[in-house]
């Protein structure tokens, strides 16, 4: 009889003992969901002050501006292979009116900076224009002279202006012919060149086996709708070629010259690796 009351009594503690755990932790995991939402209330908080911080100083960095908007237009019709000619359209938030504008700029390997005036085109845009080098980056900057002087940031001139644009992969795959030859075909094309001398002159593909030089294939004018007829190039000019895939081939590199003379060339067989090399 004892036995049994006192097995009772230690099962009745044992199960007052869970109850207290589960309702200790019960009481921990709210604190502990209290305190997440807490530290997640507050994280929002000062996301939410930094993004408005970060706002507040991209508006006033806005509203201090000097330069409003300036833009670097090609030249097309007075450049050429020798000078590439840009205007730099820009506006300014205020100007004194005796003040005079400038822009000076340099190519980036060079630390000598040219000067040109600005024109004024009204009220506070101005125009000036710079004469550049093929194959050169460039960088300018905007300064008046007056009772106060003022500079602009110095604003970068892409190389992509003053190079050609290059020949690029559109596709490539392979084909096989009525007697179960195959062979390879690659389509290019040049994306919007600025300058009518920037534009391909010719290519050709020099074919190599066991790295000695084999044949020479022209790249033409291409009709890529012959081997993707799905395939939608309305919208561009594609050149290319087709070789007969020899298992001796162990290499096939383009050749690209442009019209003012400068040279792009890279594998396209059996790997793409386009090299640009300038000469």
């Amino acid at each position: 009889m004892n036995n049994n009351r006192n097995l009772i009594i230690a099962v009745t503690v044992c199960l007052i003992v869970n109850i207290a755990t589960f309702i200790a932790l019960s009481s921990i995991n709210s604190q502990m969901v209290s305190i997440n939402n807490s530290n997640r209330n507050f994280m929002n908080r000062i996301l939410s002050e930094v993004t408005d911080l970060h706002t507040g100083i991209y508006n006033m960095q806005e509203e201090n501006k000097w330069v409003l908007t300036n833009m670097i237009i090609p030249n097309t019709e007075k450049s050429t292979i020798e000078d590439i000619f840009v205007d730099l359209e820009f506006s300014l938030r205020e100007i004194e009116k005796t003040a005079l504008v400038s822009v000076l700029y340099k190519a980036d390997i060079h630390n000598k900076w040219t000067e040109v005036s600005a024109i004024n085109l009204g009220g506070n845009s101005f125009k000036a224009q710079m004469k550049l080098e093929n194959e050169k980056s460039y960088q300018y900057q905007i300064v008046s002279n007056g009772s106060v002087n003022k500079s602009s940031d110095i604003y970068p001139i892409s190389k992509s202006i003053t190079s050609p644009s290059p020949l690029v992969l559109v596709k490539s795959g392979l084909s096989r012919g009525p007697r179960g030859e195959n062979s390879i075909w690659f389509a290019f094309t040049q994306y919007n060149p600025v300058f009518e001398f920037h534009k391909v002159k010719s290519a050709i593909a020099n074919v190599y086996i066991n790295d000695s030089f084999n044949k020479v294939i022209d790249i033409n004018a291409f009709n890529l709708k012959k081997y993707d007829p799905y395939y939608d190039e309305s919208s561009i000019d594609l050149i290319g070629f087709e070789a007969d895939l020899d298992s001796n081939y162990t290499k096939i590199i383009i050749r690209v010259e442009y019209i003012d003379g400068s040279i792009h060339e890279g594998e396209i067989y059996p790997e793409e690796k386009f090299m640009y090399k300038y000469y």
